[in-house]
């Protein structure tokens, strides 16, 4: 039978010598300044904790001196070990601190001696994976069956039972000792440990891992708003329906101070650790400077809630894509031309557009400032800026109610419109052409309605205006030039006048008899001598006795009512005379209009070569304004002779110089324009 001495599992050796080799007593183990020893275990202090690589010192000092932790809290002896830094632990520590409790981590219940027969039950693990990975051999551990202990009254002296052999049961704060001194110091699975030695069977198991580092994230930017690029998907309008001729967002275009991108700072990696407890530092992210993506129209702001890259005008954006610059400018140079298939129908809020691709047909360009550079088919529509056509106008048309329109080639079959503003052309076929000013150097069989025109060639053309300027007219293709010169409808300002002058009439006779009325009444002995006293007492020229005072109040009584019927007069006289004021404004107004509206109204034809005829046509209040006309009745109304104006010359020969005066008759001034001419 196998003595004591050699039981399985145990190495039981001088007495003496085991003693001799065991630890000091665990509460004379020297402590770092932030573990305190409390009732209930061992604690770290936050605030005093000093470092990571301290703390593994000291725990080489306890590993290294046969002790261990017992109930080790090991989730935070990694934190403290490998991933709490000085941030993280200061953030801890406020954070406790601010819940109202104390800023100390739970370490273990105590240091006990790890005994060195203890220490020799726990295998060298087997590096895996090229070492990335530990894996261990669980096995029973038995202890080796003795003899079983005598009783006192046992009087027999051979009489001996074996006791049956007992499991050894591991541990795993042991287990933690055992593999801090086997440089198995990082990444050990407690779970996997606990149900293996409940377990104690035969198995093998990974039972620690390496961390791999974790890449940080390098500096990128965040768009802001989801208009920065162009979309072509169909807009969605304000009313929920869908615009299947516009885009979404074909050129991208900026309020003023909007914020485009945010700049996203780098994100630090984490660190991985090695079986051994060494670090392994990730790559440092890239990191930029967000001014060096900022170009011209843009600025860059920096706040405490981050950098951003801000329109600083309201235009059009662009984004190089080889340097990523953002850059806005207030013109759009587009080149690709516009058309219902590539780019639908554009409506842009950038200040200048220049174009130089063609224009196709049913495609509408809305802009403000416009340049094209080749031939335009479709519709342009500009807000109160410039439109030039560097090329030609075909069968399309062009609205700029308050700015002004230039083409320098040939426009044809197209509608020109800038109601309040100027149109210059070169040559023109077909054309409906409506401003406040009108030159063409060519025109032919074209429908011309401004206040002033000038046309240095006209052919079969119909021309009005207040002041016409024509070099050459003549007719093409048996179709005469007219020319109508728009004169004021002076019957109905001067009946007006009439009017106001009659109403004035009224209001100066009302105002005489209130004015007779009144001084009648002034005129009684009582109210004169009443306002004599009146003055005198108000500047206290006068002292009343007893007797004067009483009769004073008598003369009160008997001119208060004639007193009221004055006030009553003024007030009348008051009212009326406003009235008057007022009707003496709009006379004056009324004659300024009238002076107005016969000013510069002339007609001046240079040479008459084919068949022209030149009338007059007066503008009457209420009828629909000329220029809202279709083409159709517009060139109907031009070309009508009647009751509307004069004929003032017809012929195929000449010249024509002609001047409109106020008051004189039709017949007379026509009379005086043929002679002119002869």
């Amino acid at each position: 039978m196998e003595t004591p001495g050699n039981r399985k599992g145990e190495d039981h050796g001088d007495v003496k010598s085991s003693a001799e080799a065991m630890p000091p007593a665990t509460d004379q183990v020297p402590l770092p300044r932030y573990i305190s020893r409390q009732a209930d275990g061992l604690y770290v202090s936050l605030q005093a904790f000093d470092s990571a690589s301290h703390f593994s010192s000291f725990l080489d000092r306890i590993f290294g001196a046969g002790m261990r932790f017992e109930n080790l809290h090991y989730d935070n002896l990694n934190s403290l070990l490998y991933y709490w830094g000085t941030s993280e632990v200061g953030k801890l520590t406020r954070d406790l601190e601010a819940a109202g409790k104390s800023a100390t981590l739970r370490l273990a219940s105590d240091i006990v001696p790890f005994a060195p027969q203890r220490q020799k039950y726990y295998q060298n693990v087997k590096l895996i994976e090229g070492g990335n990975a530990a894996q261990y051999r669980f096995e029973p551990i038995l202890a080796e069956p003795g003899p079983a202990p005598t009783s006192e009254t046992d009087d027999s002296s051979t009489a001996q039972e074996e006791i049956e052999a007992e499991e050894i049961k591991l541990d795993v704060d042991e287990f933690i000792a055992a593999m801090w001194c086997k440089d198995v110091r990082f990444g050990i699975d407690i779970a996997l440990l606990k149900e293996a030695f409940e377990r104690n069977t035969s198995e093998v198991a990974v039972v620690a891992r390496m961390a791999a580092a974790t890449e940080g994230q390098d500096a990128t930017v965040a768009e802001l708003i989801d208009t920065l690029h162009r979309s072509n998907v169909p807009k969605l309008l304000p009313d929920g329906r869908v615009d299947l001729h516009q885009f979404e967002n074909r050129f991208p275009q900026m309020e003023i101070n909007t914020k485009l991108i945010k700049k996203v700072p780098r994100v630090a990696g984490k660190s991985g650790w090695t079986l051994t407890g060494k670090e392994i530092a990730p790559n440092l992210p890239l990191d930029f400077d967000i001014g060096t993506l900022s170009g011209p129209g843009t600025r860059v702001e920096r706040s405490s809630s981050g950098e951003f890259i801000v329109a600083d005008i309201a235009g059009f954006l662009q984004i190089d894509p080889a340097t990523r610059l953002f850059s806005i400018s207030d013109k759009i140079v587009n080149r690709e031309g516009v058309s219902q298939r590539t780019t639908g129908n554009l409506v842009l809020s950038a200040e200048e557009y220049e174009e130089h691709g063609i224009v196709e047909e049913h495609a509408q360009v809305e802009a403000k400032h416009m340049t094209f550079m080749a031939d335009v088919f479709g519709d342009l529509v500009s807000r109160g800026g410039t439109v030039v056509l560097k090329a030609n106008l075909n069968a399309g048309s062009i609205r700029n109610p308050e700015g002004t329109i230039t083409i320098d080639g040939k426009a044809s079959r197209s509608s020109i419109e800038a109601l309040g503003g100027a149109i210059v052309l070169r040559y023109a076929e077909s054309c409906r052409i409506i401003g406040a000013k009108v030159s063409v150097e060519t025109a032919v069989h074209c429908d011309i309605l401004a206040q002033e025109v000038t046309v240095d060639n006209a052919e079969g053309c119909t021309l009005a205006g207040q002041k016409i300027q024509v070099g050459t007219a003549t007719d093409r293709h048996d179709i005469e030039t007219t020319i109508a010169v728009m004169v004021p409808d002076m019957s109905t300002l001067k009946q007006q006048l009439e009017e106001l002058r009659h109403q004035q009439a009224e209001c100066e006779a009302i105002i005489g008899g209130k004015r007779a009325e009144r001084d009648a009444l002034s005129e009684q002995q009582e109210i004169k001598t009443y306002q004599l006293l009146n003055a005198k007492l108000r500047a206290h020229e006068l002292n009343m006795t007893h007797e004067q005072d009483a009769n004073w109040q008598k003369l009160l009584i008997r001119v208060a009512p004639i007193l009221k019927r004055i006030r009553a007069f003024n007030d009348d006289l008051r009212e009326v005379l406003a009235v008057n004021e007022n009707l003496t404004e709009k006379i004056e107004l009324l004659k300024h209009e009238t002076s107005e509206a016969s000013l510069d109204i002339s007609c001046d034809v240079a040479n008459i070569n084919g068949e022209t005829m030149i009338r007059t046509l007066v503008v009457r209040a209420g009828q629909a304004a000329l220029e809202t006309l279709p083409a159709r009745e517009l060139r109907a109304r031009l070309r009508a002779t009647g009751a509307d104006g004069t004929v003032l010359f017809s012929d195929s020969s000449g010249e024509f110089a002609w001047q409109w005066s106020d008051g004189a008759a039709d017949e007379d001034q026509a009379k005086s324009a043929v002679a002119d001419q002869s």
